[in-house]
């Protein structure tokens, strides 16, 4: 396959003049040899080979795009009562874009407020019952049974009757009676005998008897006594006290089996400490949907489209607004399968617009997605802008130059010095006015320049007559330096 060489009309003109001009110059050698000598030389161009660079790229082309590009929605359905941005207006993230009908949310909102004060006093009431459930069954336990013993106590003693020292102190409090009384009767007598002779008044034998009556009484509540203490408990009281202890053992059972409620209160407290938790949930999902009732920017943005007005009954994921990323773009492009190898994230990328002709934005290939499209069998490309200004818009056109491939600082052969027949690459170089054949592997080759290794900077290499030449064929330069 022979590649692009370009080659002027203006060469045969030239050989022709330069045949002419050789026979009249010259003049001491002899016309044979010079006419044959120069007819041979063949007019080429030459150009010197150079240094510079030269890049590899895979052309693409696609659509800008934002960074975010989203529809705003609201969460909740209901009317929008007021829309707060227009087209182009600038939003921060969190603010604001439009307000739905709050009325009933806010009703709601204060029931579960309600709701949950009430089962806090709940709690609170049931907390103070588990609190003081314990002691209050322990001190019924406590008292209870000192009841049983000392109904238990007084039952024993009615049933083994009186002790010999309760019989002893019986007869003894008998005796000291006895003992009073016999004493109050000789000092009444001895008085009585004054009075009667006149040596008392009345008065003293008045107090004499009083003191003999009470002695009197004294001594038959003693003998009283003694015949309780002789005679021992009688039956029914015997009955009743077993009665009271039968009593008293059932009371203190039952104080024992209090001790249940403990727990009872115990788990009541949890069922209100739930009822809690569940009140307080309800109150947050009021709240939450408050908040959702007022639509908000989810991030930085401009108001690209207002997709509804105020007024409309919006359900859940209608459209209100459509917000993109200012400043930041992409250029999502299409990547042919055969070339995607190549592509990596991180390569320089050149991207012109069509609606912005003349201009050239720096960008980096950000990534490229992993799954070809089906249809085209051709993957996706995200290319970042670096400079992207307020000219480019989300949506428009345009095409980019992958950099995908390097080469700084390499002899640069031009396009038209380049011959290939049957696999065979090789250029001429001009050395000592003759061609000289230079076998080259080409390594990349843009549109006008070839880096081909062989090639050295500084030399000549034919660029027109090209197709001329031969290995050792002179030559005469009509165009370029030598």
């Amino acid at each position: 396959m022979k590649m692009d060489y370009r080659q002027s009309g203006l060469f045969s003109a030239a050989l022709v003049g330069l045949i002419a001009l050789s026979s009249c110059s010259k003049p001491n050698a002899s016309p044979a040899k010079e006419t044959g000598a120069e007819a041979t030389a063949i007019a080429v161009g030459v150009e010197k080979i150079s240094a510079g660079n030269l890049e590899q790229t895979v052309d693409v082309t696609g659509n800008l795009i934002a960074t975010q590009d989203v529809i705003v929605s609201p969460k909740i359905g209901g009317k929008i009562e007021r829309l707060l941005v227009r087209e182009g207006d600038k939003v921060s993230r969190g603010q604001v874009i439009a307000i739905q009908d709050t009325s009933d949310l806010s009703a709601q909102l204060a029931q579960a407020q309600a709701a949950v004060r009430a089962a806090e006093a709940r709690l609170a009431q049931a907390n103070t019952q588990a609190r003081i459930e314990p002691a209050m069954a322990e001190s019924q336990i406590q008292t209870s049974r000192a009841a049983v013993l000392a109904a238990k106590a007084r039952l024993d003693a009615l049933k083994a009757g009186a002790r010999p020292q309760e019989r002893e102190q019986a007869q003894s409090a008998v005796n000291s009676a006895k003992a009073q009384l016999d004493w109050a009767q000789t000092d009444y007598d001895s008085t009585k005998q004054l009075v009667d002779a006149g040596a008392l008044g009345r008065t003293a034998l008045i107090a004499k008897k009083s003191a003999l009556d009470g002695a009197q009484a004294n001594y038959q509540n003693a003998l009283k006594a003694l015949s309780l203490v002789q005679e021992g408990p009688r039956q029914e009281d015997i009955d009743a006290a077993a009665q009271q202890l039968r009593q008293a053992e059932e009371a203190y059972n039952q104080s024992v089996t209090g001790r249940a409620s403990v727990q009872l209160r115990n788990d009541e407290a949890a069922a209100a400490r739930a009822t809690v938790a569940q009140a307080e949930a309800n109150l947050r999902y009021a709240r939450q949907q408050l908040d959702n009732a007022y639509v908000k920017a989810p991030f930085d943005g401009v108001v690209a489209d207002k997709l509804l007005e105020a007024g409309a009954m919006a359900a859940a994921g209608t459209p209100v607004v459509r917000l993109v990323t200012p400043g930041r773009l992409f250029l999502e492009a299409t990547v042919s399968e055969t070339l995607v190898q190549q592509v990596r994230a991180g390569q320089m990328v050149r991207v012109e617009v069509d609606a912005l002709p003349g201009k050239e934005f720096d960008a980096r290939v950000d990534k490229i997605y992993p799954a070809a499209d089906h249809a085209g069998r051709s993957f996706k490309a995200r290319i970042a802008l670096s400079n992207a200004t307020a000219e480019l818009r989300p949506g428009m056109f345009a095409r980019g130059r992958i950099v995908v491939r390097e080469f700084r600082n390499v002899p640069l052969t031009p396009r038209s010095a380049i011959v290939e027949t049957a696999g065979d690459v090789r250029t001429y170089i001009v050395r000592n006015g003759k061609a000289v054949e230079r076998k080259v592997r080409i390594v990349y080759a843009s549109s006008d320049r070839v880096y081909a290794e062989g090639m050295q900077v500084g030399e000549s290499v034919i660029t027109r007559g090209v197709d001329l030449m031969s290995n050792g064929v002179p030559v005469n330069i009509v165009g370029g330096q030598e």
